[in-house]
C-alpha cells in the first residue's frame, strides 16, 4: 500500500487510490490561492519547490471546522465512508467526521438489491437519504 506524508501533522498516511493524494484528505497547489495584488501577489517563482501540499483527513477536518468560508462550501457527503485500500475510517453506527458519506446494499427475494445511501446529519449521525433497486 502506498502512502504519503501530510504536510501539516507529518503522519504518513495511506494514498490508495492515487499514488500521490492521501484517501479522504487533500492534495493542492498553493499556487493556485495567489493572484495579483492578492495576499501573495502570486510570485511563483518563490513556490517553485511545493508543486503540492497534502493533507490528511484530520487536518482537512480540523481546517474545515476552523474555517467557516471552508465549511461552507464543503457538503456533507464529500467522501467515503471506506478507503479504496479497504480500511473503514467509519463504522455502523458512528461517521468519522461530518463530511463523510456511505452505503449498503441489500439482497431482495426477486433477485435484485436495494441500495442505501447515508450522510451524516447536523447531529454527527447516519441518516438515509436515498434508497435505490437495482
Amino acid at each position: 500500500m502506498n502512502t504519503v506524508t501530510c504536510d501539516n501533522c507529518g503522519r504518513d498516511v495511506p494514498a490508495g487510490t492515487q499514488d500521490t493524494c492521501p484517501d479522504n484528505g487533500w492534495s493542492f497547489d498553493p499556487r493556485r490561492f495567489g493572484y495579483y495584488g492578492g495576499f501573495d501577489d502570486n510570485f511563483a517563482e518563490l513556490l517553485e519547490d511545493v508543486a503540492e501540499v497534502t493533507m490528511c483527513h484530520e487536518c482537512v477536518v480540523s481546517l474545515i471546522e476552523a474555517f467557516p468560508a471552508f465549511k461552507k462550501h464543503v457538503t456533507r457527503g464529500g467522501h467515503p465512508s471506506i478507503n479504496w485500500n479497504g480500511e473503514q475510517p467509519c463504522t455502523e453506527t458512528k461517521p468519522c467526521c461530518n463530511y463523510c458519506w456511505g452505503w449498503s446494499a441489500e439482497d431482495r427475494d426477486d433477485g435484485k438489491s436495494t441500495i442505501n445511501t447515508y450522510v451524516v446529519n447536523d447531529a454527527g449521525e447516519w441518516e438515509l437519504v436515498r434508497t435505490h433497486i437495482q
